[in-house]
């Protein structure tokens, strides 16, 4: 072998040597912004998250503080702002479970506070 092919070929892997951290920096930065990636849309679903629990948490405080007995009250199906309650009124008799859209502005119960007619168009436009 001739000695310009030996510094050509020392040229060669010493041009391989230095190129390699750079494409495995160049990896490594790919992966840390997929990684990025990755945590800001878990953070935003975290957010969300905590969103519909804060919204579902007002809900049920804003219902059980319009109702007569509290303490009595059985929720099911509660989803955001919606769902279907069964408490005891004035005479300590259950209810039966009836609908109702609470937020800490407003409750609304299906045929308690609010006609049905109107209870199913706010049902309809809020719950669905």
């Amino acid at each position: 072998m001739s000695k310009r092919t030996f510094i050509l070929l020392g040229v060669a892997c010493l041009i391989l040597v230095l190129a390699i951290p750079f494409m495995d920096t160049e990896n490594n930065a790919r992966v840390a912004s997929e990684k990025s990636a990755e945590q800001a849309q878990r953070d935003v679903e975290k957010a969300e998250m905590s969103r519909r629990v804060a919204i579902q948490t007002d809900s049920r405080i804003a219902l059980k503080n319009y109702l007569k007995d509290p303490d009595s009250a059985e929720i099911r199906n509660h989803n955001g702002n919606c769902g279907e309650v069964n408490s005891k009124n004035s005479f300590g008799g259950y209810t039966g479970f009836k609908r109702f859209i609470a937020s800490s502005a407003i409750v609304a119960v299906e045929g308690d506070n609010m006609d049905s007619d109107e209870f199913q168009k706010a049902w309809e436009q809020v719950c669905k």
